[in-house]
């Protein structure tokens, strides 16, 4: 476990605790049916280099926001997360194209 932001984080969905798994299918039920294609079709996840799938996105806005952490810490708390290694730069990058 790595001490980030605000609290401790697991690693990847495979290895967090079953409380942490259940709450983000929680999350991802309040997402409409479809989102992961929509997300394809409307641009917001082109390529998979640094980010794996799109469900990577929502995760990386929710530790961003509502988190309140800035882009380095974001990157750092998803890399101990296991949802993706990559910089703070590389995470404004994908956000900011993700918003259009």
């Amino acid at each position: 476990m790595v001490m980030s932001c605000h609290k401790e984080v697991t690693r990847d969905t495979d290895t967090m605790p079953a409380t942490e798994r259940h709450d983000w299918d929680v999350l991802k039920s309040f997402l409409p049916c479809g989102w992961q294609e929509q997300a394809k079709e409307l641009g917001a996840f082109q390529r998979s280099r640094k980010v794996q799938d799109p469900e990577a996105l929502p995760r990386l806005l929710l530790i961003h926001v509502v988190g309140g952490c800035s882009l380095r810490m974001t990157a750092l708390r998803a890399s101990a997360a296991g949802v993706r290694d990559l910089s703070d730069v590389a995470l404004l990058l994908r956000l900011r194209h993700a918003e259009q």
